[in-house]
């Protein structure tokens, strides 16, 4: 059997729309552990659809978003899907702009998730109030 397991579209043109066209996949994708969208700068529209999708994705086990132009717009969204979501264990967001109020609810999808163990969010806007 042949399954897609692990996909890195790292440093491509990856659009807004192509982000959404990826999550609208990731809701419906029962077998993908690995999804690595770093460096595409789609921004806030595409990582609140992929939020959506982790609301449902059961499989996915790291979602790499470093560098995608995020910011809390779709930062805290992401955070609260993180919390619900019962597989991901790693995410990176490293390298965005995100600030306070996206560190307070990755804190808090820390704290009630019980697969979520990893949280990459170096050369962010987030002070030390974010983390309080």
């Amino acid at each position: 059997s042949r399954t897609l397991l692990a996909l890195s579209l790292r440093n491509t043109s990856v659009s807004a729309a192509g982000g959404l066209f990826f999550a609208g996949a990731l809701a419906e994708n029962a077998v993908l552990a690995t999804l690595d969208l770093s460096d595409c700068a789609f921004g806030d529209t595409a990582v609140e659809g992929l939020a959506m999708a982790l609301e449902v994705n059961g499989t996915l086990r790291s979602l790499t978003l470093a560098n995608t132009r995020m910011t809390d717009a779709s930062g805290v969204p992401l955070a609260r899907a993180l919390a619900a979501n019962r597989a991901l264990q790693h995410i990176d967001v490293r390298q965005n702009r995100l600030r306070d109020a996206t560190a307070a609810a990755l804190g808090n999808a820390l704290a009630t998730s019980p697969s979520l163990m990893i949280v990459n969010v170096a050369a962010n806007r987030i002070t030390a109030a974010g983390f309080d």
